[in-house]
């Protein structure tokens, strides 16, 4: 192996006087016969300068000239492999831990006060459909049999108490 005057994947092209190759520095590369070190494109790490730039997977994302990735935080998302940064969930959604690839729906019978987390049951008289951010009151003379269908009326000579039908 020969490397005076030749350029090797990851490494400059040294003129033939110096006998070692040089190394491109963490965050770089150095692409086929380049014979130069570029910055790693964003949504991709470059741990070792002799490696072609690796795309982060998904839930994970690098800026520009990043060694490694990094895991979204919770309540962000990336959805794709080799994102540059990760996407805010929205209301009625929820990523509650790190390194999630995509916002869920709020689970029926729960509320997602904040898309970070935590996900909390409804409390007794009270309702939710998948995706409410919130629980809603069961209104009254309505009984909430499961926390997560809309409330049903009382039958007559019922009333409601905490979200549930009682008799006269």
């Amino acid at each position: 192996q020969r490397l005076g005057g030749q350029h090797l994947r990851g490494w400059l092209r040294v003129p033939a006087r110096v006998r070692a190759p040089v190394a491109c520095s963490p965050g770089m590369h150095s692409a086929g016969l380049a014979g130069a070190c570029s910055a790693c494109p964003s949504g991709h790490a470059c741990s070792d300068g002799a490696q072609s730039p690796t795309a982060c997977l998904a839930g994970s994302y690098a800026g520009e000239q990043q060694v490694s990735c990094m895991p979204c935080a919770p309540g962000t998302a990336a959805l794709n492999p080799g994102m540059a940064s990760c996407v805010a969930c929205g209301k009625g959604s929820v990523a509650d831990t790190d390194g999630e690839a995509e916002c869920r729906p709020c689970p029926g019978g729960h509320r997602c006060v904040s898309p970070a987390g935590p996900v909390q049951p409804c409390k007794r008289g009270f309702y939710s459909a998948t995706g409410d951010a919130d629980c809603r009151e069961s209104p009254l003379g309505h009984e909430c049999a499961a926390q997560t269908t809309t409330p049903a009326a009382c039958a007559l000579g019922q009333y409601s108490v905490d979200g549930a039908c009682v008799d006269c």
